[in-house]
């Protein structure tokens, strides 16, 4: 296991030769496509190709999902690989494995419910489908031959189709009842009815063994979803005066398309025999939606793609495509011009086609393309495989430079076996212009010819500036082009810089010194004039070279097992990092920064990093498949890797750029245990709004609550991964412990006044109608709370005698009227004004600790406004007081509220519990301000209070009064509400006051402990 790097993602997996499965959503009336790639399986909403999710899958179990990702049951009764599987109207689940055991899985309880055995020598299963309207029965293709119907139930053999003298390699349902499609190995599709045993048409196509068909109508297509009951399966039968169509997918990767007759003949309108590199694995037509007619195929070149036959010519449209390496990659970099938290990774596979992945957005994907030689055909007036002979091979060797990259070419690949070296741009994710070739190999009559025949290109550098590239040849020749025009500025050397191979090649940054690495010497050139500096022998054969410019470092893998590390300024050896003989470096590459260098080795599959300021090596581990090459990230966040057979590019994400590690410097021959299983490869696809780990859950589990969005969201975010950790409300009592609230929320919140202001002036000047002003104006005077009417005079208050001209009963109705109203509104007066419901009530009555937690929750979960709105509303008004002092109105309006000052006292106790717990530190600071700025009068109002009072000090008095205040309700009632709030606001003070000298001394501690640590000798002086 590694210390530093962790599984992370997967990039370039796209489809595998697992056939996908199309399922129906009602809700929203969209179609996706279930698409296995290796260890997981791929959620596309169909026609666009969208990522949805991606989930984990296996080999000799079967998994039940609920929902597309919560693992339900685990099936694991088989002792071969499973290879096919068949749903019967979601009662049964039929399994066929390679041993020839088909298992009947009942759908509800999962248990199985009878199981057939076939001879795999007179009988093995290629395919299977249940046919329509055709209950618990399933027809199995056979690879000799023979077909056989069974009810897998009961287990009875109904009927055996003796075949069509080939083997049978897929099944299809055609529109039409009783009657299927059948392609044969031979390259035939043969239309049958199956409760007759008739063949109704057969029809053969060029390209091998049929792979996979579809049906289609003129309009929209004729397969059902995976997940379509019977009724919705027989409303997509096709109508009598449509056309009928079908697609038929072959080994070779041709797709054709016939159109069916009544008259039992068929005829091909179209063919696409460039759509899929491979076989074509699955063909399916959408039925409806967007797509509708639309064609998704996928096929074993890691491609799927959506494609449409309206063509002139009857070949399809290409629309939609998600498509990776068709064969493994085997050399990839990232591109110098990325930034930190992610970047483009360009890739050369032995398809031959370059490629540029993105690391967090999958649809910044692009193709470069292949390479041709020069003199290809016109593309528009050739098939591929007529220009196929000047197809060029795959790429080995790659250099970039993002420096000009908008202006000309900026990326030059190395051909395998090829002399001649290609350029590539970038910036428009297309060919180059650029075809680098010395005129010193084409000499006169041939002669340069056979001299130089079998001369190959074998390293390539860009300079920093972008504008020149160096080229290396097997024969030790070093030229150097110019990137802009493609014409060659001259060699190193006479008449070569090397007298074996060049095996690497680097240029500083400020373009004055070439360094050439030969089998066994680096020489050291005048960039510009060519001239030899020096020279510095290697105690073995290089094999690899990989150069740090801003270091000035070249790093130099040996034949045997060394790396070494050549400082180009003093041309010295600077470390020497020693390996097992059997352990030669494949790849390696330097971080940005120049601390690590990150080497992985064949022989033994291990993945090595060194510190190359201790010379330490500090991490090794070995992985299950052999690694072919290897890149680091810009911010070192990433390390990605690419593997032997693996069509995937692989990422691991660096644990050290959001974690701290404390890492332990290793032995120099440190290998990893034998016994220790090998790392595992990622397996993750580019994260998506439900990408996540499997769930399982237990089938009483209730699925209801993870179908809820939130939860999903939380589960995609990354909350669902191994090792969670969740922080607590409180890390330790004696450290303050923030709201959680942004900050912008408290610069709103205590310059609240001033953005209203703003606000409003901004409302003047834009209001330019004078009766806008005038209504403004007579809104401003009144307040918020009183009802208002609109009149001619703009608008009045509810209450005011606007009605003169009517008569005096009317006037008498009105006022009878008003009377009610305000008694309505009196008795629900407190609720009425109150901006948090029940607010009030639980700050009177709030003591313990919980309680004064969730009044935080809720004091939260507001706006500015709302927050603000109810400090102002703490302190009562004038009028308020003087209705709490006349009987009659106290026992009309306030009956249960005899002190008016109550709310806030409680809000200060709440104050001064946040202090006193350091909860929430930041929130209550801010309520305390805002309560000082609005309520600053009642520190200054005058009141009488008791005569002994003023001989005591004020410590004297909170000690006193303080513990009655806080608990004792019964006597804090005979206290002078003024001098309570005193009390609590000197109490609030002080607490905060304590709160901050507490927090500022552990600050100061932590400092002065951090100096001695980094310096102890001085700190002791001080």
């Amino acid at each position: 296991m590694s210390n530093i790097y962790h599984p992370y993602r997967v990039l370039g997996l796209c489809s595998s030769d697992v056939p996908f499965v199309v399922k129906y959503i009602p809700n929203s009336s969209a179609y996706y496509a279930v698409v296995p790639t290796g260890e997981r399986f791929n959620i596309y909403k169909l026609p666009r190709l969208t990522l949805i999710g991606t989930i984990a899958a296996s080999g000799e179990t079967i998994y039940i999902f609920r929902n597309s990702r919560y693992l339900l049951q685990r099936l694991q009764h088989h002792t071969n690989i499973i290879t096919h599987l068949c749903s019967l109207e979601d009662s049964f689940l039929v399994s066929v494995d390679e041993g020839g055991l088909t298992q009947v899985w009942n759908s509800k309880s999962w248990e199985i419910v009878s199981h057939i055995k076939f001879s795999t020598k007179a009988f093995c299963v290629t395919s299977l489908i249940n046919p329509i309207n055709y209950k618990n029965k399933v027809l199995f293709g056979s690879y000799q031959g023979s077909l056989q119907l069974w009810d897998v139930v009961s287990k009875k053999l109904i009927y055996w189709f003796k075949g069509f003298d080939s083997a049978v390699t897929c099944l299809q349902q055609a529109p039409a009842f009783n009657v299927c499609a059948i392609g044969l190995a031979d390259g035939r599709v043969v239309i049958h009815n199956l409760k007759y045993d008739i063949t109704l048409m057969t029809f053969a196509q060029d390209g091998g063994a049929i792979t996979s068909i579809g049906f289609r109508s003129g309009s929209h297509g004729l397969q059902n979803p995976s997940n379509v009951d019977e009724n919705s399966r027989i409303t997509l039968l096709p109508d009598d005066n449509d056309d009928v169509y079908l697609i038929t997918g072959c080994e070779t990767g041709y797709i054709n398309c016939w159109k069916l007759q009544n008259n039992g003949k068929s005829r091909s309108v179209g063919e696409a025999r460039n759509l899929h590199w491979g076989s074509v694995i699955t063909i399916y037509c959408i039925p409806g939606g967007d797509g509708a007619n639309a064609i998704v195929t996928s096929g074993t070149d890691n491609c799927i793609k959506v494609s449409y036959f309206d063509r002139s010519d009857g070949s399809p449209r290409t629309v939609y495509r998600r498509i990776g390496h068709s064969r493994p990659p085997n050399r990839i970099l990232f591109w110098p011009g990325c930034s930190a938290g992610g970047g483009l990774l360009l890739s050369a596979g032995k398809d031959g086609v370059l490629r540029i992945f993105s690391t967090f957005n999958e649809n910044m994907n692009k193709s470069l393309g292949c390479a041709y030689a020069p003199g290809v055909p016109d593309r528009r007036k050739t098939t591929r495989q007529q220009r196929s002979p000047w197809l060029l091979p795959d790429v080995v060797h790659m250099a970039a430079c993002s420096t000009r990259a908008e202006a000309w070419d900026c990326v030059v690949a190395i051909h395998s076996g090829k002399r001649q070296v290609t350029s590539w741009n970038f910036a428009k994710a297309t060919r180059g212009q650029h075809w680098f070739d010395p005129l010193k190999f084409h000499g006169c009559y041939g002669e340069a010819n056979r001299l130089y025949k079998n001369i190959v290109a074998t390293c390539a550098y860009l300079t920093s500036c972008g504008n020149y590239a160096l080229i290396g040849y097997s024969n030790g020749d070093v030229f150097k082009f110019n990137m802009q025009s493609g014409l060659e500025r001259g060699s190193y050397g006479s008449p070569t810089a090397h007298f074996c191979s060049i095996v690497g090649l680097a240029v500083n940054n400020v373009n004055r010194v070439t360094i050439t690495v030969g089998e066994s010497e680096i020489r050291f050139w005048s960039f510009h004039e060519h001239k030899l500096h020096g020279q510095l022998d290697l105690p073995s054969t290089s094999l690899l070279v990989r150069f740090h410019a801003d270091s000035d470092v070249l790093a130099v893998a040996l034949s045997n097992a060394a790396i070494t590390l050549v400082d180009i300024v003093h041309r010295k050896v600077i470390r020497t990092f020693i390996n097992s003989e059997v352990q030669l470096c494949v790849d390696m590459d330097i971080s940005f920064d120049g601390r690590w260098l990150v080497s992985a080795h064949h022989g033994d599959p291990l993945v090595k990093t060194w510190d190359i300021v201790d010379s330490k090596l500090i991490d090794c581990f070995r992985v299950e498949i052999p690694i072919t090459s290897i890149a680091l990230s810009r911010a070192n966040e990433f390390l990605c890797t690419t593997h032997a057979n693996c069509l995937g590019i692989y990422l691991w994400d660096n644990r050290t750029t959001y974690k701290h590690l404390h890492l332990q410097p290793l032995p120099i021959d440190f290998v990893p245990s034998e016994n220790q299983s090998p790392v595992s490869l990622p397996t993750r696809i580019l994260m998506t709004r439900n990408t996540c780990d499997v769930i399982e859950l237990d089938i009483n589990t209730d699925i209801r609550k993870y179908m809820d969005f939130e939860y999903m969201d939380d589960l995609s975010s990354g909350k669902c991964g191994e090792h969670i950790y969740i922080s607590p409300e409180q890390i330790h009592c004696h450290l303050l412990t923030l709201s959680g609230i942004p900050s912008s929320f408290f610069a709103s919140l205590l310059n609240l006044d001033f953005i209203r202001q703003r606000n409003r002036q901004a409302g003047k000047l834009l209001n330019n109608n004078t009766t806008t002003h005038a209504v403004a104006e007579n809104l401003i005077n009144l307040p918020f709370f009183l009802p208002v009417v609109e009149t001619n005079q703009g608008l009045l208050s509810a209450d005011d005698d606007f009605g003169n001209g009517l008569s005096t009963k009317q006037q008498l109705i009105n006022k009878t009227s008003n009377r009610k109203r305000r008694g309505l509104l009196d008795k629900d007066f407190e609720h009425a004004i109150e901006p948090i419901p029940g607010l009030s009530m639980r700050l009177i009555r709030a003591k313990s600790n919980d309680e004064f937690d969730q009044i935080s929750h809720d004091l939260k979960s507001v706006g500015t406004t709302v927050l603000d709105l109810e400090i102002r509303l703490l302190v009562p008004s004038a009028e308020e007081e003087m209705a709490c002092l006349n009987p009659k109105r106290t026992k009309a309006f306030y009956d249960h509220v005899t002190n008016p000052y109550l709310k806030l006292h409680g809000f200060l106790r709440y104050i001064i519990n946040r202090f006193q717990s350091n909860r929430d530190f930041d929130l209550a600071c801010a309520c305390l301000e805002i309560l000082l700025q609005q309520h600053s009068h009642i520190l200054f109002r005058h009141c009488h209070i008791q005569n002994n009072l003023f001989n005591q000090k004020p410590d004297e008095i909170n000690e006193k009064y303080l513990q009655i205040v806080i608990k004792d309700q019964m006597e804090y009632d005979s206290i002078s509400p003024y001098f309570v709030t005193l009390i609590l606001i000197n109490q609030a003070i002080k607490t905060k006051r304590k709160a901050q000298s507490n927090l500022t001394h552990c600050i100061t501690q932590s400092l002065c402990l951090v100096d001695f640590i980094r310096n102890p000798v001085t700190a002791l002086q001080l």
